[in-house]
């Protein structure tokens, strides 16, 4: 299970790297609604098929647009918000990030998880999720080329930094792969794995 949920990781991992890339090629809306489509593909195919290889395919094809997902977002509301009011903003995505990952924890207990009708909720939302993008009135951001800070500089620059991240990432993927396998075999309920989450 874990070999399987660590490629969630190494596919966000890489979206974070070639992202960026993408965006500047196709645009924020089309990056955007390409990505959220292909996500969406991969949570109803899990849905068709139980298989160990087929799903660590499907979770790193899940973290690569995820990452993708995040990059466009958070450029957009980087380059929409004033200098006054850009913390304000990103506080807001950031509360709306956290509500909807508990509230997608929430939505476990709601099917038994072999339920297909699981997956076509997830996929759903999904799509939803193009909607206010897609119909938005206001200008994507200014693709202009950005810098790359190598890894050398970013450790002179601030090696506590990168180390600290390092462990939070390590720590938080370990939580979020094995707690849900945990609570299940102690012998709680899927809707209490759920809430634990």
């Amino acid at each position: 299970i874990s070999l399987v949920m660590i490629h969630n990781s190494f596919g966000f991992m890489l979206g974070s790297y070639f992202g960026p890339r993408l965006i500047r090629r196709v645009g924020h809306i089309r990056a955007f609604s390409a990505f959220a489509a292909l996500m969406c593909c991969a949570v109803l195919v899990q849905a068709s098929a139980v298989e160990a290889p087929l799903w660590a395919a499907l979770r790193a094809t899940q973290g690569f647009c995820s990452a993708l997902l995040m990059v466009t977002l958070e450029s957009w509301v980087n380059a929409h918000a004033r200098p006054e009011t850009r913390s304000r903003f990103m506080g807001l995505y950031m509360i709306n990030y956290y509500v909807a990952g508990a509230s997608g924890q929430l939505m476990v207990g709601l099917n038994e998880p072999t339920d297909f009708r699981a997956f076509s909720l997830a996929a759903g939302l999904l799509v939803a999720s193009l909607i206010p993008l897609c119909l938005t009135s206001r200008p994507p951001p200014l693709m202009t080329e950005s810098g790359r800070l190598g890894f050398r500089a970013l450790m002179r620059a601030s090696s506590i930094s990168v180390f600290g991240a390092g462990m939070a990432g390590f720590a938080l993927a370990s939580f979020y792969q094995l707690s849900p396998i945990h609570v299940k075999q102690v012998g709680f309920s899927t809707q209490t794995v759920g809430l634990f989450m």
